[in-house]
């Protein structure tokens, strides 16, 4: 059975200043990414925030993960 959730995490995209890079960072789940601009860097992070819960959800370690994260 497939489902879907909406949820809402605060993003912080900052610009690298040696590369020029903006890098995307997800302070509740500790999740980084980047992009070549700062709506490619917010697009990367929703990318890594579906791929972290795809896999945790397919490992069956998704509550642990969650659990971890709110200690």
């Amino acid at each position: 059975m497939d489902s879907t959730i909406q949820i809402r995490l605060r993003t912080v995209v900052r610009q690298d200043l040696e590369t020029g890079a903006f890098v995307s960072h997800i302070p509740v789940l500790d999740l980084y990414s980047a992009g070549r601009t700062p709506e490619e860097a917010e697009k990367a992070a929703e990318s890594a925030v579906c791929l972290f819960f795809g896999v945790a959800s397919e490992k069956g370690t998704l509550m642990q993960a969650l659990l971890e994260l709110a200690r």
